[in-house]
C-alpha cells in the first residue's frame, strides 16, 4: 500500500465520519446546513484563503453550536431532502476561546459531542460520556481507514460478479456503515490480529469451531414447517468420527472461532468438559463467510445462515443471543410460517428454523443466562444455493448504497446502467423512475400488504434486505433476520402468547414500520438514486406515493387508516442514534420527527390542482 493510498484511505474515513456526525446532529436537532451568502458577516470574517478553499469545494456553510459558542465551517456539496447531505473535504472550527482553526473529523466530533453534552447537567457525567463517545468515534475512524485501504487494493465490482461471489462481496462491501450513526464501524473485543481473520469488510472467511453437548444440557426450539436442515451429512459424519462411541448422540453447537477460544477460558465451560457433558471438537466443515452483521455466517454449501453469538461490542451492543431474543425470534418465525404461502411474486421472507443453546443445571441464574446467550445459535434459510442461477444470487441492499472506495458512483447506479443497456434504453429520468417502480413493486408494496392484512411489521432496513437482479432490473426481494419483527397485537394476538415480545400495540408496530422501511430503507435508497442520477429526491418520492395510491389491494379499513396517517401526517419517526448513544439508551432509543416527503407530495399535488 503506497503512501498515496494510505492518505486516500484516511481522507475517505475522515470524510465519512464527519458526514455522519453532521447529518446525525442536524437530523436530531431539526436543523439544516446554513449556506452562507457572500454578504453574511460570518462569510466576510473568514480569511481569504480559507474562504477560497471552502468555496472551491462546494457551498460555504456554517453550523452554529450555541451552547458551547462554537462555529463549524465547511462546504456543502449536496443538499438532501431527507438529510443525507454530502460535504467537502475541509472543515474549520471557531470557538470563543480560539480563533479559526482547521479541524479534522475527530475535532468536528468533539465539538458536536460537547454541544450534545450540554444536555447533561452533571459535569462529571458529561465529561465521562463525551470522552467515551469520542473514543468510539476514533475507533470507528481507525477501523474505516483499514477497510478502505483493503478495498482500494482488493475491492470488487458487484455488477461484474455472479453467483455466491456476488453475495459474498456485497456482505463485505459495507465499508462506511450506517449513514446516521456516530460510530458505525466501532468495535471492542477483536484485536488488530483478529480483524483480518473475522471482519467481513476485509473479505474474511473461516471454518467454524464446534462443540458437542449431552442432550440433557441442551435447550432447543424449532419452528414447524420450515424444513431446514442446519447440518450437512458430511459435517455430521466428520463430527461422529471425533466423538467416542458413548457420545455419538451428543448434539452439535456451531461456534465462531473467536468465541470458542473465549469460551474455553471460562471455568464453567472447563467444568462441563471435564465431566464429559461437553466436548470441544475444534474446526469442522466448510469455510464460511461473515455477513455484514459480522457474527452471522453463511456459505453456498450450507442450507442455512447461522446467527452466532460473539462477546464483542459492535457499535452499540455486545452481540450475543440472550434468551428473550431467542424467544422473540421464534415467535416471529412461528407467525411468519402462518402467513405462507405469501401471494407476492419476487418477494420472500427468509425463514428462521429455530435455535439451540446450552443450559447446564446447578448454576446460578446469572451464570446460566451467560452460558445461554454465549452459546445460542439461530438457524436461518439461506437464499444462496449451489446450482442456483448465477445471476439470481442476491446482494445486501446496504452494499448498493455506498460509493465504493476508488469508484465515482454506487453499485446501485451500475445495476441501473446495466438495466438501461440491456433494455436498449436511455438512462434518463423516465428510466430511473421505471426502475424504481419495479423495485417498489417487489419490496415496499408486499411489506405494506403484510402489515395491512396481518399486522406484520418487518424490520426491513437496508442491512436486513437483499435484492436479486435480472439484467440489472430488480427481480427478487428478500427480508432476513426476524428478531426485529413486530406483530400487531390486534391481528397476531390470537396466534402468539399474550406475553410474547414480538407483540406490539398496533400504533407501535406501525411506528416501527415507518422508521425501518420508509425512513431507513426507502429514504436512503431514494437519496442514493437522486445523488447518482440527478433525478431529484422529491420526484422519486412522488413515484413512491403514486405506486402506493395506485395499488388496488389497499382498500381495507385498516389500510385506509394507515395510508391516511402516512400521507397526512407531516412527520416520520427517525431514530436519534447520537443522542441515544450519548445518554446510554441503546435498548430504548429516542426518536425525533423528520419532515415527511409523502405528506409534501400529496399537499403539493393538491396545491397544483387548485392553482
Amino acid at each position: 500500500m503506497t503512501d498515496q493510498h494510505l492518505h486516500q484511505a484516511s481522507s475517505a474515513a475522515q470524510s465519512a465520519a464527519a458526514e455522519r456526525l453532521f447529518n446525525t446532529f442536524l437530523r436530531e436537532t431539526g436543523q439544516a446546513p446554513t449556506v452562507l451568502l457572500p454578504v453574511d458577516p460570518r462569510c466576510k470574517a473568514l480569511p481569504a484563503v480559507t474562504l477560497e478553499t471552502l468555496q472551491a469545494d462546494g457551498h460555504l456553510f456554517c453550523l452554529e453550536l450555541p451552547a458551547t459558542k462554537t462555529r463549524l465551517y465547511g462546504s456543502l456539496r449536496y443538499s438532501s431532502l431527507f438529510g443525507h447531505h454530502r460535504y467537502g473535504q475541509h472543515f474549520w472550527i471557531e470557538t470563543a476561546e480560539r480563533s479559526l482553526q482547521p479541524a479534522d473529523a475527530l475535532q468536528v466530533a468533539n465539538a458536536i459531542l460537547l454541544e450534545v453534552g450540554q444536555r447533561d447537567p452533571d459535569p462529571l457525567s458529561r465529561k465521562h460520556r463525551t470522552e467515551a463517545l469520542s473514543e468510539q468515534v476514533q475507533n470507528s475512524i481507525e477501523k474505516t481507514t483499514l477497510f478502505v485501504q483493503h478495498h482500494l487494493k482488493h475491492g470488487a465490482k458487484l455488477w461484474e460478479l455472479t453467483g455466491g461471489e456476488r453475495t459474498k462481496r456485497s456482505e463485505s462491501g459495507l465499508v462506511f456503515g450506517h449513514p446516521f450513526h456516530p460510530t458505525p464501524k466501532s468495535s471492542e473485543g477483536f484485536s488488530a490480529e483478529d480483524l483480518p481473520l473475522y471482519a467481513p469488510e476485509l473479505n474474511a472467511s473461516f471454518v467454524l469451531s464446534y462443540f458437542a453437548a449431552a442432550p440433557e444440557i441442551v435447550q432447543e426450539a424449532w419452528v414447524e414447517g420450515t424444513d431446514i436442515d442446519p447440518f450437512p451429512a458430511d459435517l455430521l459424519e466428520e463430527a461422529k468420527h471425533r466423538l467416542s462411541s458413548d457420545r455419538q448422540h451428543y448434539k452439535l453447537l456451531p461456534c465462531h472461532p473467536w468465541q470458542a477460544k473465549h469460551l474455553l477460558g471460562w471455568p464453567e465451560v472447563q467444568e462441563l468438559i471435564q465431566c464429559g457433558q461437553l466436548v470441544y471438537l475444534g474446526p469442522l466443515g466448510v469455510a464460511v463467510h461473515p455477513t455484514s452483521s459480522v457474527r452471522t455466517v453463511w456459505s453456498p454449501g450450507l442450507g442455512v445462515y447461522i446467527k452466532l453469538p460473539i462477546n464483542v461490542r459492535i457499535t452499540n451492543f455486545i452481540r450475543v443471543n440472550p434468551l428473550d431474543q431467542l424467544q422473540r425470534t421464534l415467535d416471529a418465525a412461528t407467525y411468519t410460517e402462518r402467513l405462507r404461502p405469501m401471494p407476492y411474486g419476487g418477494f420472500t421472507v427468509l425463514a428462521e428454523a429455530g435455535y439451540r443453546t446450552l443450559v447446564p443445571p446447578g448454576l446460578s441464574e446469572a451464570a446460566k443466562h451467560r452460558l445461554i446467550e454465549s452459546f445460542a445459535v439461530i438457524f436461518r434459510q439461506n437464499p444462496v444455493r449451489i446450482g442456483q442461477e448465477e445471476e439470481q444470487t442476491p446482494v445486501v441492499v446496504a452494499s448498493l448504497l455506498e460509493t465504493p472506495p476508488g469508484e465515482d458512483v454506487t453499485a446501485l447506479y451500475r445495476f441501473i446502467e446495466q438495466a438501461a443497456q440491456t433494455s436498449l434504453e436511455r438512462l434518463d429520468a423516465a428510466f430511473v423512475k421505471a426502475w424504481l417502480h419495479r423495485y417498489i413493486g417487489i419490496s415496499l408494496l408486499p411489506l405494506l400488504d403484510l402489515f395491512f392484512r396481518h399486522g406484520y411489521s418487518a424490520e426491513a432496513h437496508v442491512q436486513n434486505s437483499m435484492i436479486a437482479f435480472d439484467r440489472g432490473w430488480p427481480s427478487h426481494f428478500y427480508v432476513r433476520d426476524l428478531e426485529g419483527v413486530s406483530v400487531s397485537r390486534d391481528l397476531g394476538g390470537s396466534v402468539l402468547r399474550a406475553d410474547s415480545a414480538a407483540l406490539f400495540d398496533d400504533e407501535q408496530a406501525w411506528h416501527r414500520f415507518k422508521y425501518y422501511i420508509f425512513v431507513n430503507h426507502i429514504g436512503h435508497l431514494l437519496h442514493t438514486l437522486a445523488h447518482d442520477t440527478d433525478v431529484s429526491e422529491r420526484e422519486l418520492w412522488q413515484v413512491v406515493a403514486e405506486a402506493i395510491t395506485a395499488h388496488k389491494g389497499f382498500t381495507s379499513e385498516r389500510a385506509t387508516r394507515c395510508l391516511e396517517d402516512l400521507f397526512h401526517t407531516a412527520f416520520l419517526p427517525a431514530k436519534a442514534n447520537l443522542i441515544s448513544r450519548f445518554q446510554g439508551r441503546a435498548e430504548t432509543p429516542l426518536y425525533v420527527d423528520l419532515p415527511n416527503p409523502l405528506y409534501r407530495s400529496v399537499h403539493q399535488a393538491k396545491e397544483g390542482a387548485t392553482a
